[in-house]
């Protein structure tokens, strides 16, 4: 995604995944880590998704928050919310869940390789989807809101700095309930940043944004 008249300038506008127009394709990765998503926020941007890929144990927190919504995605009939992709060494989601999963459309591919995050895996599988598939992507939004531990922010700030190389020609952001993180690499880049953000008053949560 190229602009400009002299240079070559990415451009970034990161909250069109919240404006719903359907030219703007994206795909949701879900890695295993807690949903402090609010509402219905998180059910909408994944039904406007063109693929969603949970991550495995993030298998588990999504089904956990439909529950949340009121959505009993294994003995219900919600096929809109079960992941196209499902991906990872599965040592953190239950065989039967991914049996059941499978049996309702899900593709499960397993990464039991050790030398590279569920996380970097997910984005390859993706990468290799996409081709399968024929779908161009905008973007991809990995949501991932932070545990606190050091290792877990670096091991993920080091996948976004190597996704180029695991899935071409994408912008891929990480998305959680309060912040969003991408990689500026060498280059010109414009950031498109909504009024309301520049106009809020400090303190304001990213919950209140998205709503106002």
């Amino acid at each position: 995604m190229q602009c400009g008249s002299n240079v070559n300038t990415t451009m970034w506008d990161p909250v069109q995944i919240f404006t719903h127009h359907s030219h703007y394709k994206y795909a949701v990765v879900i890695l295993n880590s807690p949903l402090y998503w609010k509402d219905d926020i998180l059910l909408q941007i994944w039904k406007n998704a063109q693929i969603n890929v949970t991550v495995d144990g993030g298998t588990y927190k999504w089904l956990c928050y439909l529950k949340e919504q009121g959505i009993d995605l294994l003995n219900e009939n919600h096929n809109e919310y079960v992941p196209n992709l499902i991906t990872g060494d599965m040592d953190s989601c239950s065989p039967i869940i991914l049996e059941k999963l499978k049996n309702m459309g899900s593709i499960i591919i397993e990464t039991p390789d050790q030398d590279h995050t569920d996380y970097a895996k997910a984005l390859f599988q993706l990468g290799q989807y996409v081709k399968m598939k024929n779908i161009k992507l905008n973007r991809i939004y990995v949501f991932t809101d932070f545990s606190g531990r050091f290792d877990h922010i670096m091991g993920n700030i080091n996948t976004l700095y190597k996704s180029d190389t695991l899935i071409e020609h994408v912008q891929v952001i990480q998305i959680a309930s309060d912040s969003m993180t991408w990689i500026l690499r060498p280059g010109f880049h414009s950031i498109i940043i909504p009024k309301i953000l520049i106009q809020v008053i400090a303190g304001a949560d990213f919950y209140q944004l998205v709503h106002l």
